[in-house]
This record gives structure tokens, C-alpha cells and sequence, in this order.
């Protein structure tokens, strides 16, 4: 007598009465496995979320700053594109690749100047201001992608083959005919492999959900020596004021302090040595003392110029140096009469800002500058600030 087994698709009940003779229909081996497909649903299929049945839409989180937060409930697969200018890109990519995989990531590939890697998302946020502050971003792309949906759809059509696959192994022990046991084993392979490659695609969707793709392009700008433009004025340290907006200053931990006069710094700063405080952002003050000019020479005694002096000889100058984009207002500095400058030019892609404050004590004038990239100067050393460090000084 030729045996048979039955079908997938039987009850479970006939699957396990105990029968050691059943009929069955090989197509409908195959039949399951395609209905697999047409019943394994969506996410739809699932109860909605508790958030989105109550209000018809996505809660989120309330850290607003966070670039790679998601919705509650949802899975984000984030992608971010970064552009930087530097002064040295195959350096600055050296210490990115090093700084990742401190953070916990990796690198997915790279070459002298472009990086592509896998940010920890919990880390994103802090690697991408890290990031940014290496260079000049002149591109930044940040895109989310809601995979909800996709990782249920998975998991869905894996719990089927999954439960297929347990009933074509329950059958292949009862079969007796070598024919209907080859057409199994044919389509149990099949169902394994399609499983295995559903596994493969969640697990490299849940890699996409815990690491943030991130690609960083560095370009090396090389600084453009600017045209002296220089008002050729009588006094040399006045032609020299506010060329040095580019200049960085290196914090020199236990440098010998030159100040010409005390002050209490601004919260962000901290003495570098020498003349200049800086911040993190490596905004610089400077303070230093010029000998003021003589008016009058008489054989009691030298008569030395007022402040108002030098009112006329640094507008020009700064005007000459900054496109006529300079502000001069009078005020008091230790209850000397004093003048206050503000000044900005655009190098490059970046925009510089100049402070100066200039005050007149009998032989010596007082200078105090401070320069900076205008969006980082405006964050460490705004105008409350920089009127507060004006009034702590002590001539």
C-alpha cells in the first residue's frame, strides 16, 4: 500500500491524533508557503500603540535638541552628511577615526578625507558637536527614517516560516513514501533560507536603529593672505589693530601672567599667559599698555594726548581694515574717559568679530581687545558680559 502524509495546512488536531496512515496532496506543500506571503500582514495588523489610538498622533519626546530623538514608540534608522573645511583634512579625519572608536562605533570605510561610520545613537548628538567643532561646517544633513513598520513586518513573515517550518519538520518524521520525503526536504530548504534572510535584513535593520550613519567630508582651506589695507597713520600700533582675528591662542598651563592692569575675566575665559585670556571656543581677549603720545613738551614736564585724540585715528584705521563696518561709542573705564569700537568682517565663509576698548591714563594708553568667530564671541562673551569685564578693571 503506497503512504502517504497530509498537508501543512491540516489542523493541528489531525497533525498530532496519533495516525500512522494519512493522505495527502503535495501542492498544497507549496501552497502554504504562498500564503505565508499573502497572510503574513503588516504592521497595520497590530493593536495601534496606545499614543496614537488615544490621539491620533506621534508623542514625542520632550528633549527638542536632540537631532537623532525619536518618536515614542518608533524605531528611527538616522543618516547625517557633514561637510567641514579645516586646515588640514587627512589630520582631522585621523582624529575622528581615532575619536569613534572611543565612542563606541566603528568605521564602515574611508579614504584621506572622507569618513563613513557607524555613531552609537546615544552618542550622536555629542559626536555631531564634537564634530562640528573641528572645522567651518558649510554642509550639514541630518534624515530620519521611520523603520517601524518594517521591523513588525518581519518578524511577522519570520513567525510564520517559523511556524511552517516546525509543521514540515513534524510531517518529514511521519512520512514513509521517498517521493512525498523529497518534495519536504525541498521545501523546508527553501522556507529555511528565506527565514535566514529575513533574519539577516532585521538584524541589519536593528544595526541601522542603533547606530547612526554618518558621513564626514573634510575639505583643507588654506587661509587667503589678506590685502594690507592698512590707514598708513603716525602711530605704528594703531595700523596693527585687528589683524589678528585668525590668530588661535595655545593655553599655556602655569605661563607667567604680563597684565598691565588686574581684571576679572568673563565666566567662558581663562588666562592662556602672556596678554590674552581665551575660551573654549578659543575666542581671545588681549590687554596690554601702549605709551601714549606727547602734545607738549616743556622743561617741567610733558603734556600726553586725551582720548578723544584717538578717536578720528583708530575709526580710520578700523574703517580701513573693515570695509567701514565699525561702531565707536563713548564710555568709562575706572573712571577714565574711554572708547569702545565694534567691528566685523566676513573671511571666507566665517564672519569675525572685533571688540576694542581704548582708555587714556596721563603716559600710558590702555587696550583691550577681544576677537573671535562672531556666532562663538556672541555666545562666550556677550554684551552684558563684556560690560561687566569693562567695569572690573582696575588701572
Amino acid at each position: 500500500m503506497k503512504h502517504s502524509f497530509l498537508i501543512p495546512v491540516l489542523s493541528s488536531a489531525l497533525l498530532l491524533s496519533g495516525c500512522t496512515a494519512m493522505q495527502t496532496n503535495i501542492p498544497a506543500v507549496q501552497a502554504e508557503s504562498r500564503m505565508i506571503h499573502k497572510n503574513a500582514g503588516t504592521a497595520k495588523d497590530f493593536a495601534l500603540m496606545p499614543e496614537r489610538a488615544a490621539a491620533g498622533n506621534i508623542k514625542m519626546k520632550t528633549n527638542s535638541a536632540n537631532h537623532y530623538q525619536a518618536p515614542e514608540g518608533r524605531q528611527m534608522a538616522f543618516t547625517t552628511d557633514i561637510s567641514l573645511q579645516v586646515t588640514n583634512a587627512k589630520k582631522s579625519a585621523e582624529e575622528v577615526r581615532s575619536l569613534i572608536i572611543e565612542e563606541g562605533g566603528y568605521v564602515k570605510s574611508m579614504n584621506n578625507t572622507t569618513l563613513v561610520l557607524a555613531v552609537p545613537v546615544e552618542k550622536g548628538e555629542t559626536f555631531l558637536k564634537t564634530i562640528s567643532g573641528m572645522g567651518e561646517v558649510v554642509n550639514l544633513n541630518i534624515q530620519g527614517n521611520d523603520v517601524t513598520d518594517q521591523v513588525m513586518d518581519l518578524e511577522i513573515r519570520m513567525e510564520n516560516l517559523e511556524k511552517s517550518r516546525k509543521r514540515l519538520l513534524l510531517l518529514l518524521d511521519r512520512t514513509a513514501d521517498v517521493k512525498d520525503l523529497t518534495q519536504v526536504e525541498r521545501e523546508l530548504n527553501r522556507i529555511t533560507t528565506e527565514l535566514e534572510q529575513l533574519q539577516a535584513s532585521r538584524k541589519n535593520l536593528s544595526n541601522r536603529v542603533t547606530y547612526i550613519t554618518m558621513t564626514i567630508r573634510f575639505q583643507t582651506v588654506y587661509p587667503v593672505p589678506q590685502e594690507d589695507r592698512s590707514a598708513q597713520l603716525p602711530l605704528g600700533w594703531i595700523n596693527q589693530l585687528g589683524n589678528d582675528l585668525q590668530r588661535p591662542v595655545q593655553v599655556i598651563p602655569g605661563a607667567e601672567q604680563t597684565l598691565p592692569f588686574t581684571v576679572t575675566l568673563p565666566q567662558k575665559f581663562i588666562f592662556a599667559g602672556g596678554i590674552d585670556a581665551v575660551s573654549g571656543s578659543n575666542c581671545v581677549i588681549s590687554m596690554l599698555e601702549i605709551s601714549n603720545v606727547p602734545v607738549h613738551i616743556r622743561w617741567y614736564g610733558k603734556k600726553y594726548a586725551e582720548v578723544s585724540f584717538y578717536k578720528d585715528l583708530v575709526t580710520e584705521a578700523l574703517n580701513t581694515r573693515f570695509n567701514g563696518n565699525t561702531n565707536c561709542s563713548e564710555c568709562k573705564i575706572d573712571g577714565l574717559d574711554a572708547l569702545q569700537f565694534q567691528a566685523e568682517t566676513k573671511i571666507g565663509n566665517t564672519t569675525y568679530l572685533y571688540l576694542l576698548a581704548l582708555a587714556v591714563d596721563g603716559d600710558t594708553v590702555k587696550i583691550i581687545e577681544a576677537r573671535g568667530k562672531k556666532e562663538k564671541i556672541l555666545e562666550d562673551l556677550s554684551s552684558e558680559d563684556w560690560k561687566k569685564f569693562l567695569q572690573s578693571v582696575d588701572f
